[in-house]
């Protein structure tokens, strides 16, 4: 959580951080949601589990699951490993080996999953991918469930002092205009045909 002294005009949060509290207890006012970022499924390139392409990613854990492959667990990722259970037990495949916890975060969960061979979820960050170029490579794009909620939230000026109100309120009616969600909708990271990041702001109105 943002220290209670910091004097945002404006703050987007992940849903890692304790976004509820910081509402709850008066620091936040509201939150408006104003895009998701798209968590991927990579693996090796040679997909020995043939999910490519696959639009479920809860499909794609089951078949890697029943094809005998690995799996990595992000067990210290909080953004991610909500992630790895959820489409664990979404894709009904019955516990075992292939479910492989790990400790590293970061591109050292990537290098450890090349060594590997294994498959795992990735925040869509091209510069980490780059580290195990040609040894994995993204294979599930597109699927809603690893969509990643980043909301907007303007600092109470009545709980913290300083805060440019009106300013933070004009920049999140700009975030939430359907001009600026089609600009989020038409950004790519490069190397990507599918978008990095999905409009969000009707989820708010």
């Amino acid at each position: 959580r943002p220290p209670r002294s910091t004097l945002f005009p404006y703050t987007t949060l992940f849903r890692s951080l304790n976004t509820g509290a910081f509402v709850l207890e008066g620091f936040g006012l509201w939150p408006m949601a104003v895009f998701t970022n798209q968590a991927l499924l990579v693996g090796p390139v040679s997909d020995p589990a043939h999910v490519r392409g696959l639009t479920s990613a809860a499909q794609a854990v089951r078949q890697i699951a029943d094809r005998g492959h690995k799996f990595l667990v992000a067990a210290l990722d909080v953004r991610i490993y909500f992630l790895d259970e959820l489409l664990i037990a979404a894709s009904g495949a019955k516990p075992g080996n292939w479910a492989v916890r790990s400790t590293n975060v970061g591109t050292a969960l990537l290098q450890q999953a090349a060594s590997l061979g294994a498959y795992t979820i990735w925040g869509d960050e091209t510069v980490s991918l780059k580290a195990v170029t040609g040894k994995l490579e993204p294979l599930v794009t597109t699927d809603p469930v690893m969509q990643r909620t980043m909301v907007s939230i303007i600092v109470n000026p009545h709980a913290v002092a300083g805060v440019n109100a009106p300013g933070a309120r004009s920049f999140q009616e700009y975030l939430t205009t359907p001009a600026a969600q089609a600009a989020i909708l038409a950004f790519r990271e490069k190397g990507f045909s599918s978008p990095t990041f999905w409009p969000a702001a009707a989820t708010s109105a």
